[in-house]
C-alpha cells in the first residue's frame, strides 16, 4: 500500500513538473513579448506605464515557480534517500513483494499444522485423563467389593465354626485333595479287605506267640496322622500362595504392556515438552532461545553506538553459558572492557556507564524492532532523566549521538533538569511551577 501511495505521489509530481516547464516557456514567450513592448513604449506613455505592471507581475511568477521547483526537486531526492536501493524500481518491489507473499504463505501453514499438531495432543491428553480417571474409579469399586466379600467371608468361615482363620486355611481343601481324599478311602478299603485277609492269614500263623502293646502303636500313629495333617495344611497354604503370585505377576504384566504403550505414545510429546520449558543440559526453554536470536540482533545494534559513546572501551556481549543452579539463563548481558582485556558482568559499570547501556540498548531495539517489522517506523523517541549521572564528555558524546539520530528524520524528545543539556536543546518546552498552577511555555533557540 506505502509503495502505490509513494508512485501516485511521484506520478503527481512529474505532472506539476510539466506544468512549471509550460509555465517556464510562457514566461520565456513573455520576455519576447516584453522586448516588442521596450520597443512600442517610445509610442505610448501609457502602454509603457501597463506593460511595466505585467513585467512586475511576470517576474514575481517567475519567482514563485522557481521556487516551487527547487522545493519539488528537493522533496524527489528526500524520497529516494527514504526509498531503499533494492526496491527502486517497479520490478524489483514487485519481485520483493512476491517473496514476501511467499514466506507468508510458508509460515502460515507451518502455523497451521502446529495448529492441528496442538489440537491433537489435547485430544490424546483428555482421553488419557478420562482413562485414568476410570481406572481409579474401577480400582476404588473392586476395594469396595474385595471389602464385602471380606465381610461375607467372615460371616460364613464364623458359622461354619472356624473362629480364625488359620483354622480354616488349615481345614480347607481343593477339589483334587477331596479326590484324592476319596481315593484313599477306596484304597483304604481295599488294603483294609487286603489287611483283614493278610490278618486271618498271619492270625493262622502267629497262633502261639506273645501280643504287643497296641497302646504304643496307637501314640505313634497318633504322632503319624499329626505330622500328615501338618503337611497337608502346609501343602494347601503354599498352593494358594503360589495361585495368588501368579495373578498378580499376571496383571503386573499386562499393566507393564499398557504403560510401555502409552510411554511410546507420548515419548514425542514429552520431549516436546521438556525442550518447551528448558528441561535441558543447557537450562534454556525454548521462548528464551528465540528471544536470544533476536537478543543477539539488539545487542550488535547497540554496541554501534555504546561503542562510539564509551570511546571503543566498552562491547556489550550476551552470556550464552549457563548459570549456577536450576535457574533459567540465557539473557544475561556481559561487557568486554577493551583496556583490562577481561569481560565482566553489566551490572558492574557505573551510574553513567550504565545509562549509556540502557540508551544504546533502547536504540538498537528501536533499529531492530523496525527492520523486522518492515513497515512499521519509529520516529519518535522520549528519554526521562539519566543525564545526570553523565560526566560532561560522556555528556556530549550522548548528545551527539541524539543528534546524528535526529538527523536521520526521527523526533527525539528528552525530560532533564540538567543545565548542559537544556543549552544544547533549540526546541524546548519549559514548566515553570507556580502558586497558581504550573505554566508551560515554548522556546526555539536559531
Amino acid at each position: 500500500e506505502d509503495c502505490r501511495q509513494l508512485t501516485a505521489f511521484m506520478r503527481q509530481l512529474q505532472t506539476e513538473l510539466n506544468d512549471l516547464d509550460l509555465e517556464l516557456q510562457d514566461l520565456d514567450k513573455s520576455r519576447l513579448k516584453e522586448s516588442i513592448l521596450r520597443q512600442k513604449i517610445k509610442e505610448t506613455t501609457e502602454k509603457h506605464a501597463h506593460l511595466e505592471k505585467s513585467l512586475e507581475r511576470l517576474s514575481d511568477t517567475e519567482k514563485d515557480c522557481y521556487s516551487k521547483v527547487c522545493s519539488l526537486q528537493e522533496v524527489i531526492l528526500r524520497l529516494e534517500q527514504e526509498i531503499p536501493p533494492t526496491i527502486r524500481t517497479s520490478r524489483a518491489l514487485e519481485e520483493e513483494i512476491e517473496a514476501t507473499n511467499k514466506k507468508y504463505e510458508t509460515l502460515k501453514l507451518a502455523w497451521e499444522r502446529a495448529q492441528s499438531r496442538e489440537q491433537e495432543c489435547k485430544q490424546k491428553q483428555a482421553s488419557a485423563v478420562t482413562f485414568k480417571a476410570s481406572a481409579h474409579k474401577s480400582l476404588n469399586e473392586a476395594e469396595q467389593e474385595m471389602v464385602k466379600a471380606a465381610e461375607l467371608f467372615a460371616t460364613a468361615r464364623k458359622q461354619a465354626g472356624f473362629d480364625t482363620i488359620e483354622e480354616y486355611r488349615q481345614a480347607k481343601r481343593s477339589e483334587q485333595e477331596i479326590k484324592d481324599s476319596d481315593q484313599q478311602i477306596r484304597d483304604y478299603q481295599k488294603d483294609l479287605e487286603a489287611a483283614v485277609h493278610y490278618f486271618e492269614t498271619i492270625s493262622q500263623e502267629v497262633k502261639g506267640l506273645s501280643k504287643r502293646d497296641l497302646a504304643i502303636l496307637n501314640e505313634e500313629l497318633a504322632g503319624l496322622q499329626e505330622q500328615k495333617n501338618k503337611l497337608a495344611a502346609a501343602k494347601t497354604a503354599v498352593a494358594s500362595r503360589l495361585n495368588h503370585n501368579k495373578n498378580l505377576l499376571s496383571g503386573i504384566l499386562q499393566l507393564g504392556q499398557q504403560i510401555g504403550q502409552k510411554e511410546q505414545q507420548y515419548m514425542v510429546v514429552g520431549d516436546l515438552a521438556k525442550v518447551a520449558k528448558g528441561d535441558n543440559s543447557q537450562r534454556l526453554s525454548f521462548e528464551r532461545y528465540v528471544l536470544a536470536a533476536f537478543f543477539n540482533d539488539i545487542i550488535a545494534a547497540a554496541n554501534i553506538r555504546f561503542q562510539k559513546m564509551t570511546y571503543g572501551r566498552y562491547r556489550m556481549n550476551r552470556i550464552a553459558d549457563k548459570g549456577k543452579g536450576l535457574a533459567q539463563s540465557g539473557l544475561e548481558i556481559e561487557v568486554f572492557d577493551y583496556f583490562t582485556g577481561r569481560a565482566r558482568h553489566i551490572k558492574t559499570l557505573s551510574g553513567g556507564e550504565s545509562f549509556k547501556a540502557s540508551l544504546a540498548l533502547a536504540l538498537g531495539l528501536a533499529d531492530v524492532v523496525q527492520s523486522y517489522a518492515g513497515g512499521v517506523s519509529l520516529d519518535t523517541m522520549f528519554i526521562d532523566e539519566g543525564f545526570g549521572t553523565l560526566d560532561p564528555e560522556s555528556l556530549d558524546s550522548s548528545i551527539n549521538c541524539l543528534c546524528e539520530l535526529q538527523q536521520t528524520g526521527r523526533l527525539v524528545g528528552i525530560i532533564s533538569h540538567v543545565p548542559e543539556l537544556k543549552a544544547s536543546i533549540e526546541a524546548k518546552l519549559e514548566v515553570i511551577p507556580a502558586k497558581d498552577g504550573s505554566v508551560a511555555s515554548f522556546s526555539i533557540d536559531f
